[in-house]
């Protein structure tokens, strides 16, 4: 495209996206226009004296061109600079302010062309770069965009405007890390405005570092600026801190002017959750599944009705979803899952059976059919809906491997075993096959198989906690190379060091080889990290047993049986034997 091929915009609507975008100035003075709330993009920084021209002529024009700037002449400054670009073509000061004014009218892609014509003159001009990636951004080019600001900011890195501006470009591509440091950068240069902080504080909110942000929000909210997400992101980062009683009240004060708004009423339903406030959640819970009767609805207006110790109106929520979405498996798995923990059997089966049917080549659904079945306590037609499930894609290495862990739910572990091998030769993740493979053959006391298994997962991934959790943890269980389990678990828990189950298996190795202090703080640790857990409760009632402490073993034993463990005989058995 030639020097004289200026493209007008056709559209106003293109002249209102890039009204603000971009201040013209003249030779010592910068237009003081503001872009739109949350849009930022490059300014470009003149200098404060006029070039040096070789033309008398584009030396007066360009003057020219910068006093109608000055005045807001957007149209008068454009043809002052562009006839400037017809004697001067290769002065980066003219081209700068004429594709500032070409950008001002709307025309991004004649920047741009502008922009790379200067560049080629002089590719350190931090000002070109910076019109260029506005012009870009202003065309939805984000990616190259990002580039001319990175060049930009690397050229005059006292532009606090550039920080900003590269800042939001890099929290957009989610590189948080990066995004703080620039916004940190922006405010020692001087960008230290409202806007600035709270894009700083939502950066650290989603580092996790939500103590940092609060402060941050504080100042902003001090300055009175009018920011529409102030009040919601103080509320979103005081959930964070567990503030949820100073989080709600924003959240009830936002929906009462917008109370459509999915997303708040949602956060306001966890915080009141949070806060034990259920019935209050309850009809905003309501609200949002009848207006948007989703799976995440459901699941949400269904929790809380338990939660209420309302199961019947939970199951009502889970069978109309399914009457809703014929076919969707996540529903279908809700709702059936829903009826086991409620111990409606039969009418868990009904409706895996009724998805079967609408998904008769679905792998998935045949499962879930013999899960509800297993849970039924129907064990033939459980193996029936398992080998039909294996008929429909006996090729597929996760269908394999689904149904090896469905055999495995089963408790037929060889053949969970076998269809493991075969998701394995059909080119399934080796680790997580022979890790399945090794919880297969432990099942079936083959603990040197087992052990095998396990060691070629530790051999792939020597630094994955379940792995090492699962070796030290087969070596305590059957008083095995006890100081090789410990050194296990303890890296374990190294790498993972808020697992209950593993602090579990710590306690386990240490009751093993009699350190029986060490095995009560390691298993009263794993019980206060994750909850109750029959098998928790169980190793800490051995410990206590061997203590010597009766009551506090008959405590524990007692509570395990009431949360269901697998071997409740061998726990009435430990409870018979006690004085």
């Amino acid at each position: 495209m030639g020097p004289g091929s200026i493209l007008r915009p056709a559209l106003p609507a293109v002249l209102s996206v890039c009204a603000g975008l971009l201040a013209l100035a003249s030779a010592g003075t910068a237009a003081a226009t503001r872009p739109p709330a949350g849009i930022r993009p490059a300014a470009v920084a003149f200098a404060e004296e006029p070039p040096r021209l070789g033309s008398e002529r584009a030396m007066g024009l360009y003057l020219e061109g910068s006093l109608a700037a000055s005045r807001g002449e957007v149209e008068a400054a454009y043809q002052a600079f562009y006839h400037a670009y017809l004697i001067e073509p290769r002065s980066p000061a003219v081209i700068t302010h004429l594709a500032s004014a070409v950008l001002h009218l709307g025309d991004t892609e004649r920047a741009v062309s502008l922009a790379t014509e200067g560049l080629a003159v002089d590719s350190t001009d931090a000002r070109l770069h910076g019109l260029r990636a506005t012009a870009l951004t202003a065309s939805g080019n984000l990616d190259a965009a990002r580039y001319d600001l990175e060049k930009a900011a690397h050229y005059d890195s006292t532009d606090a405007n550039f920080a900003y501006q590269l800042a939001r470009e890099y929290e957009r591509i989610d590189r948080l890390e990066d995004a703080r440091r620039l916004y940190e950068r922006a405010v020692e240069l001087g960008n230290d405005d409202p806007e600035t902080r709270l894009r700083h504080a939502v950066v650290l909110g989603r580092l996790g570092r939500h103590g940092e942000a609060l402060p941050l929000l504080d100042e902003a909210e001090r300055s009175g600026a009018d920011l529409p997400t102030l009040s919601l992101t103080r509320a979103w980062i005081l959930d964070e801190l567990d503030r949820h009683a100073e989080a709600v009240p924003i959240y009830e004060q936002f929906l009462a002017l917008h109370p459509d708004d999915v997303t708040v009423r949602r956060r306001l339903v966890n915080g009141l959750m949070a806060l034990g406030r259920d019935r209050d959640a309850l009809p905003h819970a309501r609200l949002m599944y009848d207006a948007g009767p989703g799976l995440a609805e459901g699941r949400v207006l269904a929790g809380i009705y338990l939660r209420l110790r309302q199961p019947g109106q939970a199951r009502d929520v889970a069978l109309d979803l399914r009457r809703r979405s014929p076919g969707e498996l996540e529903v279908a798995e809700f709702t059936v899952t829903l009826l086991l923990r409620q111990g409606e059997y039969e009418a868990a089966v009904a409706e895996a059976g009724r998805f079967a049917t609408e998904a008769p080549e679905s792998v998935a659904a045949h499962l879930l059919l013999a899960m509800a079945l297993s849970g039924a306590k129907r064990s033939g037609e459980a193996e029936a809906a398992l080998a039909r499930a294996e008929a429909v894609a006996p090729d597929s290495a996760d269908a394999q491997f689904a149904l090896g862990r469905a055999y495995f739910a089963t408790a037929n572990y060889a053949r969970a075993e076998t269809l493991f091998s075969r998701a394995l030769s059909l080119g399934a993740d080796s680790a997580a096959a022979w890790y399945e493979i090794a919880g297969a053959r432990e099942r079936r006391a083959d603990v040197d198989g087992a052990e095998a298994a396990i060691r070629r997962v530790v051999e792939r991934r020597p630094d994955s906690p379940q792995a090492l959790n699962f070796l030290g943890y087969l070596y305590a269980d059957y008083n095995r190379n006890l100081p090789e389990a410990v050194r296990l678990i303890r890296r374990a828990l190294e790498l993972d060091p808020r697992n209950g189950y593993i602090m579990d298996s710590l306690g386990w190795a240490y009751f093993r080889m009699g350190e029986l202090d060490s095995a009560r703080v390691e298993l009263e640790r794993a019980l206060a990290t994750s909850g109750e857990d029959p098998t928790i409760l169980e190793h800490l009632g051995d410990v206590l047993t061997a203590l010597d402490r009766q009551a506090g073993a008959k405590e524990k034993y007692r509570r395990a049986l009431e949360l269901g463990p697998e071997n409740p005989d061998g726990l009435r058995e430990k409870l018979r034997r006690l004085p």
